[in-house]
């Protein structure tokens, strides 16, 4: 008994160490967010040193081995709080077209223990594989925990929706909080899924891959690429006659120009636009046709609807969009669960 007491213990543990926003810390974020930030360049150019610096590298110490050992998973982020980095799940675990099945920063997964569409918890020493890193790559901090949304959450019927996948967004929080500065700024966060609303422009920014026009995208060097950007419109996927065509927490777009498209790298990157004057991210990126060296009207993107998540985000993190937040409810209902599951 005493070994399943210990279990529960180390359980409450990741909980109660995780450093959540405070109401008050989010509502200083909230005052500062999306504020004094540039953003508007013209497409395809790359982005200046004060231009976009929402946007950080990530880089994932894998526990597999493949053609760049040095950086093996390379992705981008935004930053959302002083202790908060949003990106995209794939950049630190794996995937089916049904499920997520593992991840590779060696953090065990018990998947029999995984109620129907939580949130999976990876705490340290498996999350400190993930560094972010500002564009010039110096390091400004080291994860502590790892949020997955959705992480266990299983596509069982798969004609529910044309285009549906296993939800992709994760937020990184950092061991200690950074210190803001002209390259270094949070963005604000979607409310809910009318900000990514079909027809409305985003801005992209991400240290992806940009290769010629007639060559597949290449996986090395990835490092050494700087921030770039291009603007993207959200298509309307879903038109009269075909309402569940896509899964509402996803959402298409495709460059403006319809020449460029987002690549290997630019994975986890935020697709942001202003909002009352803010800067805020709506989605998440990725997914890409980047493979298929089209770069025209063919390439298209896919993004997780930061919106969808909107109240899931708050709840374990404390970034709202109103001030306070929510109470601490799912993490009480996921202890008790551990607790009696065990017990």
């Amino acid at each position: 008994m005493r070994w399943l007491q210990s279990i529960v213990t180390i359980c409450l543990i990741v909980f109660v160490d995780s450093r959540k926003l405070t109401a008050e810390e989010n509502e200083k974020r909230l005052e500062d967010c999306g504020k004094n930030v540039k953003s508007k360049i013209f497409n395809g150019r790359k982005a200046e040193i004060d231009e976009a610096p929402w946007a950080v590298r990530i880089n994932t110490y894998t526990n597999v081995k493949n053609i760049d050992e040095t950086w093996s998973k390379h992705c981008s982020g935004t930053l959302t709080s002083p202790r908060h980095i949003l990106t995209a799940t794939h950049c630190a675990a794996t995937y089916t077209e049904t499920e997520w099945n593992g991840t590779v920063i060696d953090a065990p997964i018990y998947r029999k223990y995984c109620e129907e569409q939580s949130t999976l918890i990876v705490r340290e020493v498996a999350a400190s594989r993930i560094v972010v890193r500002l564009r010039n790559r110096t390091e400004i901090g080291r994860a502590k925990y790892l949020f997955m949304f959705n992480y266990c959450r299983k596509i069982v019927d798969k004609n529910a929706y044309e285009i549906q996948y296993p939800d992709d967004i994760m937020i990184i929080e950092l061991s200690e909080d950074v210190e803001y500065s002209s390259e270094l700024k949070p963005v604000c966060v979607a409310g809910n899924t009318d900000d990514n609303a079909p027809n409305s422009h985003l801005d992209l920014f991400g240290f992806g891959d940009d290769p010629p026009r007639d060559k597949p995208s290449s996986l090395k060097n990835l490092h050494d690429i700087p921030l770039k950007h291009h603007k993207v419109e959200i298509m309307d996927m879903n038109k009269e006659g075909t309402s569940k065509r896509m899964d509402p927490r996803l959402f298409i777009a495709k460059s403006v120009t319809r020449t460029s498209v987002a690549c290997p790298g630019d994975s986890g990157a935020g697709g942001v636009k202003e909002i009352d004057k803010r800067t805020t991210v709506v989605g998440v990126f990725t997914k890409t046709t980047c493979k298929f060296v089209y770069r025209d009207k063919r390439d298209e993107e896919t993004y997780a609807s930061f919106g969808f998540y909107a109240n899931d985000v708050c709840e374990y993190t404390g970034i709202c969009t109103t001030s306070g937040s929510f109470s601490s409810l799912k993490y009480q209902i996921t202890v008790l669960f551990l607790f009696y599951y065990f017990i």
